[in-house]
């Protein structure tokens, strides 16, 4: 590639000559502070003042020059969002997208200050507010309620080109059918995890039936880790405070219109990873004492498991006249969700555990037995759950 097709770089030294030149920020404003976060994209923030910061992100280039193009899906929310006046309510629990250059491959967002996301809040605190987990199933049950109209389908597929929009969940459709390449990908540790879920004939099954009763009725995030929500910082400390925005949904780019289940599945299966990754497993310790060892027991984020859901359902209660098996199909995803993130940390070369055992068991009983399963994740059965009152500080 010659010098002039070069695509243009964001970097610390020039990110604010590239603010100055789209009016965003003035050149003669003081000095920025400046700093990198990397994730999968390379991510600035810019400090201009207390009250005027920006997150920059620029998706990574190939080696020709070429992105994957995921930044134009979370761009088209914002679209969506002030497309549609009746969707204002939407604009207050997402992102606030500034500017998106598709040639460079830049978004410009404003930083929430006074925000932080919710993986590093129960780091920081070793709490687990129910009022914060209620806030959060509020918010993606005004998500799912407000775009439960197939018009949106038909704005957001407009940027589609090729795959349809309501087809973009796999729920683990690649390991079907494996093939002899799979030995040049996997140790022979970790092709333990193919072994069970190839030779587990309800798990299979449970898998498939889901999959094909895909409901595609609204917008869905499709990637509700608890590091995709961020929580203002001074309410989460103390709950009882009055808060307008208490948490916002960030991160758009991987969005579909789908199964709202899937959304709040995800949600539980990441709470649920919170417990299992805590355990004490080693291969001589049994497995019930294992759980009684976890760091961070299952009791801990009960509450938070219970006001997650009774906050979504007082936002939508309409969901269970539209799908009455709605929280029976959302457990069946969390085990869905359970086996693709433990696939997902074998496909970045982690070795198959006990851990990962633990997270497919409590996979198998949440798909094949989602009513067993709520009794021992929530404590109570499917009936008593929706009667919970979400707002518990």
């Amino acid at each position: 590639m010659n010098d002039s097709a070069m695509p243009f770089i964001l970097s610390t030294e020039n990110v604010c000559q590239y603010l100055s030149d789209q009016q965003l920020i003035c050149t003669t404003d003081q000095t920025p502070e400046i700093e990198r976060r990397d994730y999968k994209n390379f991510n600035l923030w810019v400090k201009v003042t207390e009250t005027c910061q920006y997150l920059v992100k620029q998706e990574r280039f190939d080696e020709k020059g070429e992105t994957s193009g995921d930044l134009a899906f979370e761009w088209r929310i914002q679209e969506l969002v002030n497309g549609f006046p009746e969707l204002t309510e939407l604009r207050s629990l997402i992102s606030e997208l500034l500017l998106y250059a598709p040639e460079q491959s830049i978004l410009v967002s404003r930083y929430f200050e006074g925000y932080e996301d919710i993986t590093h809040f129960y780091h920081r605190t070793g709490q687990y507010p129910a009022a914060v987990a209620a806030a959060i199933g509020g918010a993606i049950a005004t998500t799912h309620r407000l775009t439960w109209n197939p018009l949106y389908e038909r704005f957001l597929s407009q940027l589609e080109d090729g795959e349809p929009i309501n087809n973009r969940a796999r729920l683990l459709s690649h390991i079907d059918s494996l093939g002899p390449d799979i030995f040049a990908h996997f140790c022979p540790e970790n092709l333990e995890f193919f072994r069970v879920y190839q030779t587990t004939s309800r798990l299979r099954s449970a898998v498939q039936s889901l999959r094909k009763s895909w409901r595609p009725s609204c917008l869905i995030h499709r990637d509700l880790r608890l590091s995709n929500i961020v929580v203002r910082q001074q309410w989460a400390d103390d709950p009882t405070q009055p808060c307008h925005i208490p948490v916002r949904i960030i991160d758009w780019e991987k969005f579909a219109w789908g199964d709202p289940a899937y959304d709040l599945g995800t949600l539980l299966a990441h709470y649920l990873r919170l417990w299992l990754n805590s355990l004490a497993i080693h291969r001589d310790l049994a497995l019930r004492q294992a759980l009684q060892l976890a760091t961070i027991p299952l009791e801990a984020i009960q509450p938070s498991l219970n006001a997650l859901v009774a906050g979504y359902l007082d936002a939508f209660p309409q969901v269970l006249a539209q799908y009455p098996d709605f929280l029976e199909r959302t457990l069946q995803f969390t085990g869905i969700v359970l086996l693709e993130k433990v696939l997902l940390k074998l496909e970045h070369r982690n070795i198959f555990g006990n851990t990962d055992l633990c997270a497919m068991q409590v996979a198998q009983v949440s798909l094949n037995r989602p009513s067993v399963a709520a009794q021992q994740i929530f404590g109570v059965p499917f009936s008593q759950l929706a009667r919970v009152e979400p707002c518990i500080a």
